[in-house]
């Protein structure tokens, strides 16, 4: 069986509960933690590495996020950075 949402789009219903609990986590979620974007410019680094690639961002940001983590800031979302750059004064 099929839904017609006001958008005029036609989907299943089960598609319908998949995007529901999606847009509520949305709703819920905190952002996404800096210790889990670590992670990934780590994986990053290594693909660079790997493909030969240099990023004159990737270093920076690594130092960054490892700061936030080192400095406990894992559960929150990642405009903590700014945060810390405004208590740093900017550096």
């Amino acid at each position: 069986m099929f839904l017609k949402r006001r958008t005029g789009l036609s989907i299943c219903r089960k598609s319908y509960r998949i995007i529901e609990r999606l847009r509520r986590w949305c709703l819920n979620s905190s952002g996404f933690a800096p210790a889990l974007l670590l992670k990934d410019l780590k994986i990053c680094r290594a693909l660079t590495e790997e493909a030969g690639f240099a990023s004159s961002i990737l270093g920076p940001a690594l130092d960054h996020y490892q700061r936030l983590v080192d400095r406990g800031e894992t559960g929150k979302d990642i405009s903590a950075l700014i945060r810390q750059k405004r208590r740093d004064g900017g550096s």
